[in-house]
């Protein structure tokens, strides 16, 4: 029979794993969304995915559009330590120091490089 504290162990190295694995998995994911637009034309990528929120020259005749998404991260608060002291006369108190949840907002984007023809030939993109 396995026990309660290693069985909990192997469900956290699973969980860990998995989410490795995962986190490997979304920049494959990413390119892969990024490479089908290779040689198309740039409506059809404006059809599918809205305009994007910036437009630049691209310093060759053509443009570099970029979609730009806010996105957020959340930390769940957890006890970080628990702290037991003793008063003066010798009985223990107990403390949990707490950090509460914390929100970080960040920026993702995707850029694509088209010519004066329309054609997507580049892109690049940074964030999850």
């Amino acid at each position: 029979m396995v026990t309660a504290p290693v069985r909990t162990t192997v469900v956290g190295l699973l969980v860990v794993s998995l989410g490795v694995l995962f986190a490997g998995c979304a920049s494959i994911i990413s390119d892969h969304t990024m490479e089908v637009w290779m040689d198309a034309h740039y409506a059809d990528l404006i059809d599918s995915w809205g305009p994007p929120q910036r437009v630049f020259d691209d310093g060759s005749g053509g443009q570099v559009m970029v979609w730009v998404k806010n996105r957020e991260s959340i930390v769940p608060g957890h006890v970080v330590d628990n702290v037991v002291d003793y008063d003066d006369d010798g009985s223990p108190r107990a403390f949990a120091n707490y950090r509460p949840t914390q929100i970080y907002e960040y920026q993702v984007w995707r850029a694509f490089w088209v010519n004066s023809s329309g054609t997507i030939y580049r892109w690049e993109w940074q964030g999850e």
